[in-house]
């Protein structure tokens, strides 16, 4: 036998499960981004022979992330374009010029040298060219965080969905039990 309070608390349930169905989607998606997040400072810290937090928190060339929220749940995640540094990648001065480490192989810059006190271009690594009367030009590395992040997406794109897959699926258990 079938009651009318019956059904009214099975339409109740299921108004709540659809209410929290798009912040629970959000955290499964924020989940699964910042595992995304953590896979790819692992992977740059690696190439770069820099730590992850250090990798995360370098100024306008490091990894941002913008959140999922209920009303869109898309997590972005922006990977700095610009070239980097040399004096971020544990650069040293040797007797012939300035070490390096990118992509896991040592590598040298003859001539170059660190300059700590330069009040205008700041800390950086510098290497003359020419007469000594033109400015000394700071030297960069070629590649920018986005190019050693490529080779590393791929793999890193399908964990996230079997993790996204996984957080989903916990989310929605989460939100039945609670309904």
């Amino acid at each position: 036998m079938i009651t009318t309070t019956g059904i009214e608390e099975t339409a109740r349930m299921f108004e709540r499960i659809a209410s929290g169905a798009p912040r629970s989607e959000a955290a499964a998606v924020n989940a699964a981004g910042r595992f995304l997040r953590r896979g790819m400072l692992r992977d740059l810290a690696t190439d770069t022979g820099m730590s992850s937090a250090s990798v995360g928190k370098m100024k306008r060339n490091g990894i941002r992330a913008t959140p999922a929220i209920a009303a869109d749940p898309v997590y972005t995640l922006r990977v700095g374009t610009r070239t980097l540094q040399i004096i971020s990648l544990k650069a040293k001065e040797t007797a012939t010029g300035v070490s390096f480490r990118l992509r896991g192989t040592q590598q040298e810059i003859p001539g170059a040298f660190i300059e700590e006190s330069n009040i205008k271009k700041g800390r950086g690594v510098f290497k003359r060219t020419g007469s000594p009367r033109l400015p000394i030009p700071r030297r960069f590395a070629e590649d920018t965080l986005a190019d050693l992040a490529e080779p590393h997406v791929a793999s890193l794109v399908t964990a996230t969905e079997q993790e996204l897959r996984r957080r989903l699926e916990d989310e929605f258990l989460t939100v039945t039990r609670s309904a």
